[in-house]
């Protein structure tokens, strides 16, 4: 068995950086350009400055998806308590807390407050 070489011509590669570069996901990234998503991930591993580049847009691409996420389902979801909101199926209410707890704290200390004290018992 022979493994095929892994041939990237300067078009693709330069579509893949630019994709890389604004914080998207392997999984759109891989879709849009017809590569593997293992592809991506050892292109990154070789470049590790294009790597902490992409890390950096895409987890603050992640932040304003979960930011807005969270906002929506508190507009769709006036009054409810944190454990229903918990409940509610993609909600991401998890994540804030461990990647974003300044914003957290600053959007809702009455719930931060909240939240810190359960944890604490």
């Amino acid at each position: 068995y022979k493994r095929r070489p892994r041939v990237l011509n300067p078009q693709t590669e330069a579509q893949l950086r630019h994709l890389l570069e604004a914080g998207e996901t392997r999984e759109l990234i891989a879709s849009t350009l017809k590569i593997r998503k293992a592809f991506i991930k050892d292109y990154l591993a070789d470049t590790t400055t294009l790597r902490d580049i992409w890390n950096k847009a895409n987890h603050a691409k992640k932040i304003e998806e979960y930011r807005s996420r969270f906002r929506q389902l508190l507009k769709d979801h006036p009054n409810v308590s944190l454990k229903k909101l918990k409940q509610i199926p993609g909600n991401g209410i998890q994540w804030l807390p461990r990647n974003d707890p300044k914003w957290l704290e600053s959007t809702l200390p009455s719930l931060w407050k909240r939240e810190i004290s359960a944890v604490d018992k």
